[in-house]
């Protein structure tokens, strides 16, 4: 257990800092998936109606 929760750790701040690196490349991709999402969701309901 103590190996998980260490390799958890290291995971967590690895993808914090680098978060904080590409922060504005996190949230353009974010956004481009949201749009992809809504896009998405306006086809399936397009197709149900």
């Amino acid at each position: 257990m103590m190996i998980l929760s260490l390799s958890i750790r290291l995971t967590y701040s690895a993808t914090r800092s680098s978060a904080q690196l590409h922060s504005t490349t996190t949230t353009q991709s974010y956004e481009g998936w949201r749009a992809r999402r809504e896009m998405q969701v306006a086809m399936e309901d397009r197709k149900y109606l």
